[in-house]
């Protein structure tokens, strides 16, 4: 520990004391006075009590401790005591020092709890006098340090000084101190430097401890920088010594550091820190005589000397290692503990503490020890692999809660030793094993890897590996791997010489593969060969017993489960058998008898398969009671109480015991309780979804409850996912809530199919014709129904009938193994199907005159509808061929339209061509050629010209009355036209009236002698719409034109004339419209 004061300066540095005369008397070092003396001095001269801890501490420095002591103990007789409280508080800290150095030195343990009492009282003392006084709790904080490990309370009166002296450096190494001891090595280098950078003249101390940081952070760089700094300043500093040996140790160089540690314990040889060094050394030469030498003197030392907790602890696990390497259990397990009692986190010893353990069996206290472990390593992968281990081979009771817990751990445990080390093959055998039952998918897998690596390796492959991965491809459904991996493990053993016992579980194993999959021949011959070499072979012998009883030979059954009885009494499986066959057989009371013997067994006492099988023989005789009985209430009390007490029983000693629960819930039902049977339905379904009687009871309830549509689903539901189609009892269930729910379809076709899977069932046979009979009423009442519904409904009653008659007319003997079935029901009720039957005929043969009737009438009213159509069609017919033969009436009229047009115009042109002529005779001269000038007719013009030259124009008054009764029959043709040819003429005429003010009157241009040319085209785009014109008039019309553009009538020929019909107009050809009307 470092002291927390100093000389204060220069030795020779005297001390003047003041004195009553105002003189002043100096004391130095190297004069000082008994101490005796210089107390009277104080006292009488009235020296203030600031002057007596400055005079202790030269006592202190000179040596001379008890002088030091003396006058500290004597400081109440200044006479100021009483008032200068900071100076007492001095005094006390001053003293409790000393005290804490001299039982960090003693020896014997009684002296150093005697320093530490006093140390305690006196600060103690001094918390009463001034709490808060800075260097009073600084020295008090170390104290803490020290004396019980009291790190928090340090820690917290470290702060209190740092927060009102954020520089003070006493405080600032007493926190490094702190975080060291917590673990927080970061944050004590950062205090031991701020320290060193405040005063970089502090003691040597302080950079061994920046050393000891480093060296914990695996920083071994500066670690030795570090020591090597603080042996520069203090060459004789053992400890640092020591710590740069350890520091070239961890670095490769084990010789060296051995020289250097050696080298001390020749000057120090009672150093336990040395003797732990070196005592490590040889035990990693594995010299362990010699480790166990050092390290039993280290920890003798330790006894005798205060040393901190640490380095005994591992001085005793120095030597716990050494016996534990000779397999000195006991005493290897003795220093382990003590080891541990002294640092109880030396993590090392509770890892060698658990291996012993282990090696005991005591897995559960080894666990124990390898999580603490683990706690503080929890990257180890060799731990992690041990636990995983452990856990994975952890045996408990039946479904237990911690066996589960330990399953999940060695899962997780071993998963992350396999992601580090996925070549390891131990740990892929181990996560396979764990996951067998869980997921054989990944199972499977696993065991495929290992398989490969150890070829690879070239390591033999476990036949035992083989048969688990055959079992686990029968559960995953691929059996003809299985057979070869069987087959192949059954040969390797043989190859090796394997013992018998395994080749013939290897054999056994291969026979319920071939029982499982319906090769019973091939599974027998399999039994029979293991017997012939190993008779006694109990599990055999069970095999062959079952294979009879499932043949339905009970009776050779039982013969092999005795002669399994008679190898091994005590064995419970061969009365388990003959209990089930009993069961089968409905003889409850041997089956009880059996398993009851069972439970009788020490071993077997609580056996869980006997608890419920004879809680199942109490159900089975409270379903038995019949009502009306005399003591029915009472029967009914006794077996349902002494089911569910076989029932609870199994619970409690097995709580996951999931049949177990499942019989308590049906008691809770018989009892009423629905709800609370619902629930514990519900969560077995949940834990154990492979269940099949859970879902068939939690429909049985919706049942109850009258939920008959969810019941019904359950119930098919059921049957598909547990492949149930030719159970006939499920088939009957689902029957019954398909009858409940009215749907009656549903309930026949299950019944039907149950009876033709159990022809001997009556009971199945009677609710068929139930069925049956409620269907044909249900059909006969309904007014809508068809001819083929009540066709059915008769047949259905010449059923049911059927069926009730074959039920009455059984035997007593027959009828009694059926409860619900009644002779005396079934006649009445075949009485009632034959009334039933006269009236459903009755009813069919008048809805079958009704029907026929309507057919009839419908078949009527179909030849009707059929005739109309007939003659709408005809109809349409003709009309179409009436106007196809219109339009092409129409379409020769107009192409002998247009070939007359031609002619005419042909006829036009060369009469004019001809009058031209002659004129042009007549005439000659100049006179002619002016007058051929004036009367050039210009064809591309169309009389555009001539119009505006004087006497151009015909009269108006002559034509008049002509043009007013063309334009007049052009209006009419006009109406009918589409809306553009109505347009047209009324742009040109338009035009017309711009062009009239210019033009003269046509009876001068009439007047005048000259040449006119007619030119007359039929206009194409007019074609469409004359057609409609033509179907109405029967004769074709041109296309009304405006009077103006009209020319006069050339020539009234026989061919214009003829070309018309009695009535219409005679057809006049039109111009060629002018550019501007296009």
């Amino acid at each position: 520990m470092t002291e927390h004061f100093d000389a204060g300066g220069d030795a020779e540095d005297a001390i003047f004391i003041p004195t009553t005369s105002g003189e002043k008397i100096g004391i130095t070092l190297s004069d000082l006075p008994d101490v005796q003396d210089i107390r009277e001095l104080l006292v009488d001269e009235m020296v203030p009590l600031a002057y007596w801890p400055q005079l202790a501490k030269l006592y202190y420095i000179a040596g001379r401790f008890t002088d030091f002591i003396s006058l500290l103990e004597q400081h109440d007789k200044a006479f100021d005591s009483s008032v200068a409280k900071k100076d007492k508080v001095q005094c006390m800290d001053m003293l409790a020092a000393f005290y804490v150095r001299a039982a960090m030195k003693a020896k014997d343990t009684n002296n150093r709890k005697m320093y530490f009492n006093k140390a305690t009282m006196l600060y103690t003392t001094a918390d009463k006098i001034i709490i808060y006084d800075l260097n009073h709790l600084i020295g008090r904080a170390y104290f803490c340090l020290v004396e019980s490990v009291k790190w928090e309370q340090a820690k917290t009166q470290f702060e209190y000084v740092l927060k009102l002296q954020e520089k003070d450096i006493m405080a600032v190494i007493g926190m490094g101190l702190v975080y060291y001891h917590s673990g927080n090595y970061n944050a004590a280098v950062k205090n031991f430097k701020q320290a060193l950078r405040s005063n970089p003249d502090l003691p040597a101390e302080i950079r061994l401890g920046l050393g000891h940081c480093f060296m914990k952070l695996k920083n071994y760089s500066k670690a030795k920088f570090a020591y090597e700094r603080v042996l520069s300043l203090d060459k004789s500093n053992i400890p640092a010594r020591i710590a740069l040996a350890s520091c070239i140790f961890h670095e490769g160089h084990r010789e060296q550091a051995e020289k250097i540690w050696k080298a001390i314990n020749i000057k120090e040889p009672d150093n336990p820190i040395v003797l732990n060094h070196l005592a490590n050394a040889s035990f990693l030469k594995n010299n362990f005589v010699e480790a166990e030498s050092l390290a039993w003197r280290a920890y003798e030392k330790c006894e005798n000397n205060y040393c901190s907790s640490e380095v005994r602890a591992e001085a005793a696990f120095t030597l716990g290692r050494c016996h534990h390497i000779r397999k000195e259990f006991d005493r290897a397990g003795e220093f382990y503990k003590k080891a541990i009692e002294f640092k109880p986190k030396c993590i090392p010893a509770y890892l060698g503490l658990g291996r012993i353990k282990l090696s005991r069996g005591l897995f559960q206290e080894a666990v124990d020890d390898f999580e603490k472990v683990l706690a503080e390593y929890p990257d180890d992968l060799d731990l992690l692999k041990i636990l995983g281990s452990i856990y994975a081979r952890w045996e408990g009771p039946v479904e237990d809660d911690k066996q589960r817990e330990c399953k999940k751990k060695a899962t997780n445990y071993l998963t992350r030793v396999y992601e580090e080390c996925p070549d390891d093959v131990e740990v892929i055998i181990e996560l396979a094993q764990l996951q067998e039952g869980i997921k054989p998918d990944e199972a499977l897998k696993k065991y495929e890897i290992a398989i490969d690596l150890m070829i690879k390796t070239n390591a033999e492959v476990p036949p035992e590996m083989l048969v688990n991965i055959a079992n686990l491809l029968c559960q995953v459904s691929d059996f003809k791997r299985a057979n070869r991996f069987y087959w192949k493990a059954k040969d390797l053993m043989v190859a090796a010489e394997e013992d018998e016992a395994k080749i013939l579980i290897v054999l056994y194993n291969i026979a319920r593969f071939y029982e499982d999959q319906g090769f019973i021949p091939r599974a027998e011959r399999i039994y029979n060969a293991i017997l012939t070499k190993k008779p006694t072979f109990s599990d055999v012998i069970l095999r062959i017993g079952c294979m009879y009883r499932n043949r339905g030979d009970s009776m050779k059954a039982l013969t092999k489960f005795k002669e399994a009885i008679a190898i091994d009494t005590e064995d419970a499986l061969p009365w388990l058998f003959i209990a089930n066959v009993h069961m089968d057989k409905g003889e409850t009371k041997l089956a009880q008898s059996n398993y009851e013997h069972v439970l009788k067994s020490k071993d077997h006492k609580n056996h869980p398969y006997a608890l419920i099988g004879l809680g199942n023989v109490w159900m089975d005789a409270l379903y038995s009671v019949r009502s009306g009985e005399k003591d029915e209430k009472e029967r009914i009390k006794k077996c349902r109480d002494n089911a569910f007490q076989m029932y609870l029983s199994a619970l409690k000693h097995h709580p996951h015991n999931a049949w177990a629960a499942n019989g308590v819930a049906c008691v809770l039902v018989h009892q009423g309780k629905l709800s609370d049977a619902r629930e514990i339905l519900l969560q077995i379904r949940e834990a154990a979804p492979e269940m099949a009687d859970v879902y068939l009871n939690l429909a049985h309830i919706h049942m109850e409850l009258k939920q008959y549509l969810v019941a019904s689903q359950m119930y098919k539901s059921h049957m598909k996912k547990f492949d149930l189609y030719n159970d006939v009892q499920l088939l009957q269930y689902c029957a019954r809530a398909a009858w409940k729910a009215t749907n009656y379809a549903d309930a026949r076709e299950f019944l039907q199919r149950a009876a033709v899977y159990d022809r001997k069932n009556l009971l199945v046979r009677y609710n068929l014709a139930i069925i049956l009979q409620s269907m044909a009423c249900l059909v006969t009442r309904d007014q809508k129904a068809t001819l083929r519904q009540l066709e059915g409904a008769v047949d259905d009653l010449e059923g049911a009938e059927n069926v009730y008659t074959y039920l009455a007319s059984q035997p007593d003997a027959v009828i009694a193994k059926f409860r619900y079935v009644s002779r005396t029901t079934c006649q009445k009720e075949a009485r009632s199907c034959k009334d039933l039957l006269a009236q459903a005929k009755q009813i069919y043969e008048s809805a079958l005159k009704k029907e026929t009737k309507e057919r009839e009438q419908q078949e009527l009213l179909k030849k009707q509808r059929q005739e109309q159509l007939r003659q709408k069609e005809e109809e349409e017919a003709a009309k179409a061929e009436l106007q196809k033969k219109q339009e092409e009436e129409l379409r020769k009229q107009r192409e002998q339209y247009v070939a007359k047009t031609k002619e005419i115009l042909a006829s036009t042109q060369t009469m004019e061509d001809k009058i031209k002529e002659k004129e042009i005779k007549k005439k000659g001269g100049k006179r002619r050629k002016a007058k051929d000038e004036d009367d050039f007719v210009n064809d591309s013009s169309d009389m555009g010209e001539w119009r505006g030259e004087p006497g151009a124009e015909r009269p108006r008054k002559k034509k008049k009355e002509k043009r007013k009764r063309r334009r007049d029959g052009a209006d009419g043709e006009q109406r009918s036209g589409s809306e553009g040819e109505n347009k047209a003429p009324r742009r040109k005429k338009k035009k017309r009236s711009e062009r009239s003010d210019r033009e003269p009157d046509r009876e001068e241009t009439f007047g005048k002698k000259g040449k006119f040319k007619s030119q007359a085209y039929v206009s194409s785009s007019s074609s469409s719409d004359s057609d409609t014109n033509v179907a109405t008039t029967s004769q074709p019309t041109l296309a009304n034109l405006p009077d103006d553009d009209l020319p006069p009538p050339m020539i009234d020929s026989d061919e214009s004339s003829s070309s018309s019909s009695p009535g219409t107009p005679p057809a006049t050809p039109s111009p060629e419209r002018d550019d501007d009307d296009e």
